[in-house]
């Protein structure tokens, strides 16, 4: 153990899987952390770790993978050597973060540098009362950074935080506008300033929001613009130029001080990634999901794949019967009883998914910033019983409900409904670690620079 932790995070991160199999298969069955490790071995296999670890990209997606291990680790009984194991991970992450915070240092120092300029110009400004719009998950980071900035000077500031979607047309359903205009209404605006920081690559969803927020004639907006150089070649540049001109003007500045241009991150394995703080909720703090969506996801998902692996449903009903019965896991299932089950699963596809989708597509969206998942999935299944088709169905439903228990199953679209709002649960404890080190590796990285 002493060896592997010399090693770099992705090197030791190599090791610890192939060391600890015992405790990585007793986590595999785990769907999706089962997909992680396989990916992470067959890319690990092809790049050189050198490569690796100096693409910013690649590296958060080590620190991203190191993260989840960690957090099913500690959901097993724990142990002296489970014990080893997650120390030996979290050290692997502290390793991660930091290789991560190093190898795009080009984009962190900038962005300290304009929120310093930020906290600057505030102090000229001198309003009252100071607001931070977070649209989680793409600007949560640099919010949260400003907001603990501010902090640190004892300035005062709130995170207004709106989880929308890209929705823009009232017939299908709640739009961006409004989830956007509920929050804001909120603000007493007389000395009051809004601050949107976000980035601007093509420019169109800076634009959009910034249309939004500038309806309201009496917001003092400050519209901080993260750009890369290409941005500027865009077709509709000058357009959204102007309006973030006009902004920027209402409060005494121009627009230059309020735009910082970033140099590329230069990954080097593919990569779409064009700034770490990236589009990812664990990194942001948040798991963000549609719940409505995600629950008719999962369900259709699920039936979908036992409909499909006759070996997976065949597995699925022995480990029912082991658990909920005296009976043993190779009892033999009659005829009759796998013929209903077989009409049940073609009802569940031919009538109750599609009523399914119908009923939760018509449900109300309600605003909260409260949310109680065992709440709202009694309410979800009290709904369920009430679809069409759910009778002939019912048999299909709990094999899939129990499959759904002792697996995980990802959502096809965390945005099942574009018209309804995604909903973001602030995470806590371990599944929040990332967020916070990556935040305070930032913060501490900075200092250490003179930013």
């Amino acid at each position: 153990m002493k060896k592997i932790l010399k090693l770099s995070g992705c090197e030791q991160l190599c090791l610890l899987l192939d060391e600890f199999k015992e405790e990585m298969n007793k986590i595999s069955s785990d769907q999706i952390i089962n997909s992680l490790i396989k990916e992470f071995e067959k890319s690990s296999g092809q790049q050189n770790f050198q490569v690796i670890s100096k693409d910013p990209s690649a590296l958060l997606q080590l620190a991203l993978f190191t993260n989840a291990i960690i957090v099913r680790l500690n959901d097993l009984p724990s142990s002296d050597r489970i014990k080893t194991l997650i120390s030996a991970f979290q050290d692997c992450l502290d390793k991660n973060i930091t290789s991560v915070i190093d190898s795009s240092e080009h984009q962190i120092i900038k962005l300290c540098c304009f929120l310093n300029s930020i906290i600057q110009t505030l102090r000229q400004l001198e309003f009252e009362n100071i607001f931070i719009l977070e649209l989680p998950l793409g600007n949560s980071i640099p919010s949260k950074l400003l907001k603990e900035m501010l902090d640190e000077k004892e300035i005062k500031s709130t995170i207004l935080s709106v989880s929308i979607n890209r929705n823009d047309s009232n017939r299908k359903g709640i739009t961006r506008a409004q989830l956007i205009d509920q929050r804001v209404s909120e603000i007493d605006t007389k000395d009051s300033i809004l601050i949107y920081l976000d980035e601007w690559i093509t420019g169109s969803n800076f634009y959009n929001i910034l249309t939004i927020l500038n309806r309201n004639e009496n917001l003092n907006l400050m519209p901080g613009a993260f750009m890369l150089e290409k941005s500027k070649s865009e077709i509709r540049f000058q357009k959204y130029m102007t309006l973030h001109e006009n902004i920027s003007q209402k409060i005494g500045l121009k627009s230059e001080d309020l735009i910082c241009v970033f140099p590329n991150l230069n990954n080097n394995v593919s990569s779409n990634q064009e700034f770490i703080w990236a589009e990812s909720d664990r990194l942001a703090g948040y798991r963000k999901l549609e719940f409505w969506g995600s629950i008719v996801s999962s369900y259709i998902s699920a039936g979908e794949l036992l409909n499909n692996e006759p070996k997976t449903l065949d597995e699925t009903l022995k480990q029912s019967i082991s658990e909920c019965t005296t009976l043993d896991k190779e009892t033999e299932i009659p005829e009759d009883l796998r013929n209903k089950i077989q009409i049940s699963f073609q009802h569940f596809k031919d009538e109750f998914s599609t009523s399914l989708k119908k009923e939760f597509e018509s449900q109300e969206v309600i605003f909260s910033d409260e949310f109680n998942i065992d709440a709202e999935t009694t309410k979800a299944i009290s709904i369920m019983k009430n679809v069409q088709g759910y009778e002939k169905s019912k048999l299909a439903i709990n094999i899939i409900g129990y499959y759904l228990k002792t697996n995980v199953i990802s959502p096809t679209s965390r945005y099942y409904y574009r018209g309804q709002a995604p909903l973001c649960i602030k995470l806590e404890d371990q599944e929040n670690a990332l967020n916070k080190k990556f935040v305070a590796e930032i913060k501490k990285y900075c200092t250490q620079q003179g930013v």
